[in-house]
């Protein structure tokens, strides 16, 4: 409207040659209740992607403390009192599922403050509730060993934080958006399945897919009356079975990690991992022509 007033006022001067101004009220008709849906639903795509990046500075936070612990032997000294390693990583994943139950309320109640019109898509019905409220959750809850994982490459808390939130940025909205265009183009339609099972292994990306299936599901209610659970395995099933199956390989894997270094952590099964690895170590010696001496 805006674009055709200058126009045609353009036109109006040029032609007339006059000071004279041609003005025009334009009175557009209301939206019908499909293109509101419609919008909406454009709107909690947006929504669901933008969300993405403050769930990236999420776990990254959750870090600062564990690799502060152990750049300055506090982790050390707990272990060389008595603590077992095992011990002290179960009770510090516990400790923050604790910490973002919390959050997961906070971000809930933040939902449920916009409104149920404007955040329809998130918290409309007590179902589609809860299943926010699991996705969320469950992205903490696998989120926070993978976190845990790339920690133990980093020396300095702040640059652990900032790496950490990179690499969440890149695995969740950079990865979600790109494997939706991909898909989206016929082209690149085969790429985007080759890549899907790489994504599935990362929580960022499975929440991100969890959002815009509540999404989408919101306009297949709305505008083609398809009534689907959003529990289903097509709308957040799958993304909630990655999202919580994939804490225990995670966490399991940096617990394999933590008892295969130095120390009498991890009783028999520690002593066989450092074993494996000694092991290793002299067999690629060894292979490189470098003579080891027991």
């Amino acid at each position: 409207a805006a674009f055709h007033q200058a126009h045609h006022e353009y036109l109006f001067m040029k032609c007339s040659k006059t000071t004279n101004r041609l003005i025009s009220v334009n009175h557009p008709l209301p939206l019908t209740s499909q293109q509101s849906t419609e919008i909406r639903f454009i709107l909690s795509i947006f929504a669901s992607l933008f969300l993405l990046i403050p769930y990236c500075y999420i776990p990254a936070a959750f870090c600062v403390f564990l690799v502060k612990e152990r750049i300055t032997k506090s982790k050390h000294l707990q272990l060389v009192s008595g603590v077992d390693m095992t011990a002290y990583w179960i009770s510090s994943y516990i400790w923050d599922l604790f910490l973002w139950g919390i959050l997961t309320i906070l971000i809930m109640c933040i939902f449920i403050m916009y409104g149920n019109e404007t955040a329809q898509v998130f918290v409309g019905s007590v179902e589609i509730f809860f299943c926010t409220a699991a996705l969320t959750f469950g992205y903490g809850l696998s989120g926070l060993p993978f976190a845990y994982l790339f920690s133990r490459f980093f020396n300095n808390y702040s640059s652990a934080q900032i790496s950490i939130m990179a690499i969440f940025f890149l695995t969740g909205f950079v990865a979600v958006n790109a494997y939706f265009i991909l898909d989206s183009l016929e082209n690149t339609k085969y790429l985007a399945r080759r890549m899907r099972p790489l994504f599935l292994m990362w929580p960022p990306f499975n929440v991100g897919e969890g959002l815009i299936g509540l999404s989408r599901n919101f306009f297949e209610r709305e505008v083609l009356r398809q009534t689907k659970s959003p529990f289903s395995w097509k709308v957040c099933g799958r993304s909630l079975a990655f999202l919580y199956g994939l804490s225990v390989p995670y966490f399991s894997l940096l617990l394999i990690l933590e008892c295969s270094n130095d120390g009498g952590s991890g009783g028999s099964f520690g002593r066989l991992l450092r074993w494996l690895r000694d092991f290793m170590s002299r067999l690629q010696l060894q292979l490189q022509g470098v003579k080891y001496d027991k």
